[in-house]
């Protein structure tokens, strides 16, 4: 009896395990799906010059296109840190390379008080602190 109810305890772990992972696998595709429509738009914008003062009113359209181009690497890097593809230290590197751009720089600039009001969790607020870590040593030297 005893082997009886510790298999059933054990089916019933697994099982919870399975629902607990499927889930959050669901979680997952959906947070790279809307990386995947936030990418597609950008390039949409990017790519018009009429649509592309509705994101950043009075610049020039190769200005925008390059900041919806450094909006979509830190949406991605978000999504990365957030799935577990990227950690701090990793990606901090590659935010020292972003910053080496004036022109990421200028986004930066214009985007950081948003992107920290809108953070949804830890990831978030990881990645804007990264983000303006390296900043502020970019525009130091």
């Amino acid at each position: 009896m005893k082997s009886i109810t510790l298999i059933g305890l054990a089916g019933l772990g697994l099982g919870a395990a399975h629902l607990w992972r499927a889930e959050e696998r669901h979680r997952e595709e959906k947070q790279l799906e809307f990386v995947k429509l936030h990418a597609d738009i950008c390039r949409g914008i990017s790519g018009s010059e009429i649509l592309s003062d509705t994101v950043w009113p009075g610049l020039d359209h190769a200005e925008t296109a390059k900041r919806l181009t450094a909006n979509r690497w830190m949406t991605l890097w978000g999504a990365m840190l957030r799935l577990g593809y990227y950690s701090g230290g990793s990606l901090r590197e590659a935010l020292d390379t972003f910053m080496g751009l004036e022109s990421n720089r200028r986004y930066w600039e214009s985007a950081r008080q948003r992107r920290r009001a809108t953070a949804r969790d830890k990831y978030d607020l990881l990645l804007n602190d990264l983000a303006a870590d390296a900043y502020e040593e970019a525009s130091t030297q």
